[in-house]
């Protein structure tokens, strides 16, 4: 049986799942809101434990599964490995691709094909079903582009059919398993946090609902009124479900979530809060008189906006008693804005986790070991070497480095006369300096040394890697630098670094893993294999979980998920940041996904799904406050370049007309408002 439960933004949702949970029960959340709703269980149920109940993601369900009944011991190749691995095919193939010609080596355009093949996957889209479409388009480009897609995916598959499993595979392969999963069958399953499902997770809710005692959806929708059209993708989402239900007849119940279940935090705040979640997309608006709860300000640059922000929570923990994490802040624009929050935050003294992907490529590990290959391979050139040699990671300190690196400017040092004893500088350098700067030179050199005669004399991709393998954990004992540099980082306060250094050892091994099972028994070349190493690390991203609880959220609408929050700060409210941007790079453009879609082929998610996701998560992000709501625009960028407030910003402007729309506290010229932080006053005065 399948129910399905929907409620607004006002009903507590996550209330009412744990008061009609009974028995031995699966919470089935999305991978990155496991932790979230775990302590929101702890919250609503008031226990210390959870026994009962288990919180897991559907990736965490399918590995219990394939572990119980068999099935886990195949070789899985994540999105990582899939990067290196198309890396390699697009090198191949390129002089057979017609649309795309001329990208293969570009980093972006692998990643663009990597993510493509993972959304088809999901969407149940065979390179054959693709072939077919391609040669039912009468647009000559999109046909092209969509044979060049065809071709690479058809290569991919290929090279991983029976042989290995990536993340989509994997997810086939354990709902094929779940019907041998005895213990599914005494439990009852409810589905929360999910606003779309692919139609490889109706799959999976299909084959749940068959198996399990009963499934219990709940979504954020309503019907019937003035702001239905942002219920939209629950909708349809809904009635999808409603679809599966009849062709697999199964029983189906629909149910709306009952008033008693609103929200406590509903009556004790602001009424202006109540009626940004009532009115903010309704058609039409009803204005408002409230004043109290709700401020806007308009920075006159992105620098003011921050700065404001940060002295308002000042306040809010100051006066009004709050805790840091009483207080989340949303920005859609991480890249520009986000380092300027973290800068200025840190000015005023608050402590703040920066909720998003973070890259290894310039991780200190990641330009070791690229630095490391390049050098055999390009004849080491003197910039590889250095730039190994800054990573920290050698037995050199800074200050020799530097010192290594001044005399080769100076002498112009490159090529093989770094395998040989320094002889230039003898009248600067003395014999004592000479003795010096040469035993610097064979400190960093000889185990590189080493390391070369390995990877030259190895033909296969396995050997070279073991190779890199030996110098790595057993020339310079990577393993325990690495243990000295996060104990380093902790002393230092840097606990979010110290947990990324904790992570980069096993990621890089798994990368070296999956590089010797996908490609351990061919011969490449060394500059080749350097590139497809580069490929994956590019593509490698880290997410980590909070050091401490009591710390300001910062995040991005779409990834952050945050509840019981009093007070929320929204920056960055600006055309084209909130909403994004609906146009997003890919292979194919909107027009051209467009063109599929009405002619009922969907072989990915389109743009238009991405803007009613964000349309869903803009109100289920500014209905989430329950003290305040703060949201601020910018009128000029980083280079004084004129920014418009948006459509969102305007749209509260206009309800809750009585609100005066605020000047940054730098343009108000009011010199106490300054000084609410000590390191930040000091650059005032």
């Amino acid at each position: 049986m399948l129910n399905i439960f929907f409620g607004r933004e006002c009903i507590d949702k996550e209330k009412f799942i744990f008061d009609n949970i009974k028995g031995k029960t699966l919470l089935l959340v999305p991978d990155q809101f496991t932790l979230e709703a775990e302590q929101r269980a702890f919250s609503v149920l008031g226990v210390k434990g959870l026994m009962d109940l288990e919180i897991i993601s559907p990736s965490r369900l399918g590995f219990r599964i394939l572990a119980k009944v068999g099935g886990n011991k195949v070789v899985h190749v994540d999105k990582y490995g899939r990067h290196m691995l198309l890396t390699k095919i697009i090198g191949k193939e390129k002089e057979k691709m017609q649309a795309f010609k001329g990208l293969e080596t570009m980093s972006s355009f692998i990643e663009m094909m990597n993510d493509l093949i993972s959304e088809m996957k999901q969407y149940n889209t065979s390179p054959a079903q693709l072939s077919a479409i391609a040669e039912g388009v009468t647009d000559k480009l999109l046909g092209k582009k969509l044979r060049d897609i065809q071709l690479i995916y058809e290569k991919y598959e290929e090279a991983v059919r029976d042989k290995y499993v990536d993340t989509e595979d994997y997810t086939n392969l354990f709902i094929s398993k779940l019907k041998d999963y005895e213990e599914i069958r005494s439990r009852e399953i409810w589905v929360w946090g999910f606003d779309y499902f692919t139609p490889k997770n109706l799959d999976l809710l299909r084959e749940l609902t068959r198996e399990s005692v009963q499934v219990n959806v709940v979504m954020t929708f309503d019907e019937g009124c003035r702001d239905q059209e942002v219920f939209r993708i629950t909708g349809d989402m809904m009635s999808k479900l409603a679809q599966m239900v009849k062709q697999e007849n199964f029983a189906l119940h629909v149910a709306k979530i009952g008033d008693e279940y609103r929200k406590k935090s509903e009556q004790l705040r602001h009424q202006a809060l109540a009626e940004i979640e009532a009115e903010l997309f309704s058609i039409p608006a009803r204005v408002s008189r409230e004043t109290e709860g709700i401020t806007l300000v308009k920075a006159a640059n992105i620098y003011g906006e921050a700065e404001t922000a940060a002295a308002f929570i000042v306040e809010m923990i100051r006066d009004r008693g709050l805790r840091f994490r009483d207080i989340a802040v949303i920005c859609n624009d991480m890249e520009v804005r986000g380092s300027i929050i973290k800068r200025v935050f840190e000015e005023y003294g608050l402590p703040i986790f920066l909720d998003k992907k973070r890259s290894i490529l310039h991780n200190p590990v990641a330009t070791y070991i690229g630095a490391l290959i390049d050098l055999p391979v390009k004849g080491w050139q003197t910039q590889d070497l250095i730039r190994l040699a800054k990573t920290g990671l050698t037995d050199l300190t800074t200050g020799e480095v530097e010192e290594l690196e001044n005399y080769a400017i100076k002498y112009k040092i490159k090529g093989n006369r770094w395998k040989n004893p320094f002889e230039k500088g003898e009248t600067e350098y003395k014999e004592a300096g000479m003795r010096r700067i040469n035993q610097l030179r064979e400190t960093l050199v000889e185990p590189i040394l080493t390391f070369e005669e390995a990877f030259k004399s190895g033909g296969l991709v396995s050997e070279k890697i073991q190779a890199a393998y030996g110098h790595l954990d057993g020339e310079i004992r990577m393993r325990d630098k690495l243990e000295a540099l996060m104990d380093l980082q902790v002393e230092n306060n840097q606990q979010e670094l110290a947990d990324e250094t904790g992570q980069v050892w096993g990621i890089v091994m798994n990368l070296f893993e999956q590089l010797m099972e996908l490609m351990g028994e061919e011969k490449i070349p060394g500059r080749e294999l350097s590139r497809i190493l580069t490929s994956g690390f590019d593509a490698i991203e880290i997410g980590l979980i909070p050091p401490t609880l009591d710390r300001i959220m910062v995040g991005t609408m779409q990834r952050t998920r945050a509840s019981g929050v009093k007070a929320l700060l929204v920056i960055g409210a600006n055309d084209g940041v909130l909403p994004q941007e609906g146009v997003t790079e890919g292979l194919l453009s909107e027009d051209e996904k467009e063109k599929l879609y009405d002619h009922e082929i969907e072989i990915c998610k389109i743009d238009q799904l991405r803007i009613r996701e964000e349309k869903l998560a803009i109100y289920k992000t500014l209905s989430m406050p329950e003290t305040c709501l703060w949201m601020s625009c910018a009128i000029s960028d980083t280079e004084g370049k004129e920014m418009k407030p948006s459509l969102i910003f305007e749209q509260v402007s206009r309800i809750f007309e009585k609100i005066p729309v605020e000047k940054d506290i730098v343009s108000r010229e009011d010199p106490m408002e300054l000084i609410a932080a000590r390191d930040n006053a000091v650059k005032h005065m």
